[in-house]
C-alpha cells in the first residue's frame, strides 16, 4: 500500500514538474499577437520615452526586440493567455517584465525594470521584421540615407519647438 501511494505522489509531481516547464516556455501559436508596434513607455525614472516593439513567433516560440532610447532589449521569453500578453526582456544584465492587455492592435500595460516601473502603449503598425533589422546600422545607401534625412526633416518641425531658433 505504502509504495502505490508513493508511485502515485511520483506520478503527480512529474506531472506538476511537466506541466510547469511547459507554462515557462515561451509559447506562440497563430493568432497569437505579433507584428511591429510603436508607442510610447512613460517610466517613472525617465519620463516619456518612444519605442517600438517588434514581435515574432518562430517555431513556437516568442522573439523580437524591444527597442527604446536607453536601450535595446531582447524577447527572452513569453506567454499569451485570455487576451494578457507577458514579455520577459533583456539586455546584458538588465531584465525586465511586460505584462499587456491586448485590444484589437493596440498593447496597453505596464512594466518594471529593476527599480523603475511604467505604463506601456504600442499600437501596431504592420507585419514583424526579420531578425536583426531594428537594430541601428550605419550601413545605408545613397537613397536610403535620403530617406532618412527626408523623414528627420519632417518630424524635427513636429517635435521640437522651434527647431531651427538658431538659423535664419
Amino acid at each position: 500500500m505504502l509504495l502505490k501511494k508513493l508511485h502515485n505522489w511520483a506520478w503527480i509531481a512529474l506531472i506538476t514538474t511537466l506541466a510547469n516547464a511547459i507554462s515557462v516556455r515561451a509559447e506562440c501559436k497563430p493568432g497569437y499577437p505579433t507584428g511591429y508596434f510603436e508607442g510610447t513607455v512613460i517610466s517613472k525614472q525617465a519620463g516619456k520615452l518612444e519605442v517600438s516593439l517588434n514581435l515574432r513567433c518562430a517555431d513556437g516560440s516568442y522573439e523580437g526586440d524591444l527597442v527604446t532610447p536607453v536601450g535595446t532589449y531582447s524577447v527572452e521569453g513569453g506567454s499569451f493567455d485570455a487576451g494578457n500578453l507577458r514579455l520577459q526582456l533583456g539586455a546584458g544584465g538588465d531584465r525586465v517584465s511586460v505584462e499587456l492587455q491586448v485590444d484589437a492592435a493596440v498593447l496597453h500595460g505596464t512594466f518594471v525594470a529593476g527599480d523603475d516601473t511604467g505604463l506601456i502603449e504600442v499600437r501596431r503598425t504592420g507585419e514583424s521584421r526579420p531578425p536583426g533589422s531594428s537594430t541601428p546600422t550605419l550601413d545605408l545607401s545613397k537613397e536610403q540615407w535620403h530617406e532618412d534625412l527626408k523623414f528627420y526633416l519632417g518630424e524635427l518641425p513636429k517635435r521640437h519647438i522651434n527647431a531651427f531658433h538658431h538659423i535664419s
